[in-house]
């Protein structure tokens, strides 16, 4: 229960107070009174900061990369809450062992989406042209895989759309309980109509919000705020995207894209 805080030239200090259940009193004073410890999600976008790294030629082999982890957080975490990243105890075999894994496995994942290179002895890692742009635009590694793999020189203004919401960086955008129905009769006013749309995913929604920014559509207070977010993200994604089809040397699909870039903005 909270009544008014700090009114300006008549307050000095206010009070909150947090109503309970007697057995839950403990558990919440020590909730507010002793935080929890702060763990390290690094191990979750390991690919994204390595390849950062090799394009910056701060990591230029894969002990390089090893010794770079130790001086994280998600380091020192490891070893004082092993558990908490799936491993059993924190000794120093273990932890050699679950970092050599980890490098071996984010590097591979990077040679998979051709952002690097590994030379002939194995060791050494080489950026390519995927992983310095997503570098330089601050761009998940994933998705400029998925534009090296999904675009064509024949693509229409339509499809492009299509490739840029499916984009990694759009699959938090949240969606809400009931909002299928309202999108399904946004999508009925856009120009383009997706195929088979599934509602309850990231992807359909970031197209039908993009689409109704494109036709100035009115919307709800909700559909505002997710569509700033997703045009906030689309500016950063369709740059990339622009250099990604340059580099194979489509002019049309690139000047599709630049012009999306304009529709967006």
């Amino acid at each position: 229960m909270m009544g008014r805080a700090c009114r300006p030239n008549e307050d000095d200090n206010s009070r909150c107070l947090v109503y309970c259940h007697t057995p839950k009193k403990d558990f919440y004073k020590k909730f507010l009174l002793e935080p929890f410890p702060v763990e390290s999600s690094l191990h979750n976008h390991m690919a994204d900061h390595i390849n950062a790294e090799i394009v910056s030629k701060f990591i230029t082999s894969k002990p390089d990369c090893v010794d770079w982890i130790t001086w994280t957080l998600f380091y020192r975490r490891l070893t004082q809450n092993p558990n908490y990243y799936n491993l059993e105890a924190a000794t120093g075999t273990l932890i050699n062992d679950y970092l050599s894994t980890l490098v071996e496995d984010t590097v591979e994942e990077l040679v998979n989406s051709k952002s690097i290179t590994v030379d002939d002895d194995e060791m050494g890692l080489i950026p390519l042209n995927l992983g310095m742009i997503s570098s330089y635009y601050y761009i998940q590694t994933t998705t400029l895989d998925l534009f090296s793999r999904s675009l064509l020189p024949n693509f229409k203004l339509r499809q492009i759309l299509e490739i840029v919401c499916a984009s990694t960086e759009f699959e938090q955008i949240p969606i809400r309980h009931g909002e299928d129905k309202i999108l399904r009769s946004i999508l009925n006013e856009v120009q383009y109509k997706l195929e088979k749309p599934k509602f309850n995913e990231p992807d359909a929604k970031a197209n039908i919000l993009l689409q109704s920014h494109f036709s100035r559509l009115p919307l709800s207070s909700d559909f505002i705020y997710d569509q700033r977010v997703i045009l906030e993200k689309a500016v950063k994604i369709i740059p990339p995207l622009v250099d990604v089809i340059s580099s194979n040397g489509w002019l049309k699909p690139a000047i599709l894209a630049m012009h999306l870039s304009q529709m967006v903005v």
